[in-house]
């Protein structure tokens, strides 16, 4: 079975079939990295206000390591 994405203004999700959103999705907000977060910021710049304002909000950790 394939699993195509499907476009929701902006956000892109994976449609699975038969799995309610509440199993598969994350019940808190996962923070990133500082270095991350900033970066967002330099590209939110390109989004349009409710985009903006998703970014803008991300929760940080200090302690988190990006993989690059």
């Amino acid at each position: 079975m394939c699993i195509q994405p499907a476009w929701v203004s902006h956000i892109t999700v994976d449609i699975k079939p038969n799995i309610p959103p509440s199993e598969i999705s994350y019940h808190t907000h996962l923070p990133v990295s500082v270095t991350k977060f900033n970066g967002l910021q330099v590209l939110s710049q390109f989004c349009g206000p409710l985009a903006k304002a998703f970014y803008e909000n991300i929760k940080t950790q200090a302690d988190i390591e990006d993989d690059d």
